[in-house]
């Protein structure tokens, strides 16, 4: 769907082998250690949720309202069901109005629930849908790519593991990459 921008080609020679950190030199590859992901402009990059992947994705909110969502990310399509669960049209028109752009998605999804919006923000039933909603549109994005199906195949039985270091304590490992 999307093809190899120049960073992406630079980024694609690095080896990336499953088992190797981002930063790793050449080394024995471990076929039980977990595969480290940061951003998604490095190594193992297609598992961040910024990494460009056209999806489509519908998900049944406990409500019974069936949303679908066509997004540019993954992080779009979560976003915009955070938007969503709120009933906060505007807010979710507007990160599918951001095009290619996930950290503005990101940020436009932390107003989901704040003024103006129908509904307030309520962390609860944020989480009791938060995780499904994750599985729904990465289930999706992986599903619909062959490109992005092979790179997950490639990991085998390893876990994926996010290295985002302190940055993300709802995601991430709580170590970087380089740790």
């Amino acid at each position: 769907l999307f093809p190899l921008a120049a960073t992406d080609a630079a980024a694609a020679a690095v080896p990336c082998s499953p088992g190797l950190k981002a930063s790793s030199g050449p080394a024995e590859i471990d076929d039980d250690s977990p595969v480290y992901f940061y951003g998604h402009k490095a190594c193992w990059r297609e598992f961040s949720n910024f990494y460009p992947s056209k999806l489509s994705v519908s998900f049944k909110f406990p409500d019974g309202r069936e949303v679908c969502c066509d997004a540019l990310c993954a992080e779009q399509g979560i976003m915009y069901y955070k938007a969503m669960l709120f009933k906060d049209e505007a807010r979710a028109a507007a990160i599918l109005a951001v095009g290619d752009r996930p950290a503005r998605c990101k940020q436009l999804g932390r107003l989901v629930g704040k003024s103006p919006a129908p509904q307030p923000f309520d962390n609860d039933a944020w989480l009791s849908v938060r995780d499904d909603i994750a599985e729904a549109v990465v289930f999706a994005k992986f599903d619909q790519d062959s490109h992005l199906a092979s790179r997950l195949l490639a990991t085998g039985t390893r876990p994926i593991a996010e290295a985002a270091g302190r940055r993300d304590k709802q995601w991430g490992i709580g170590l970087t990459v380089a740790q």
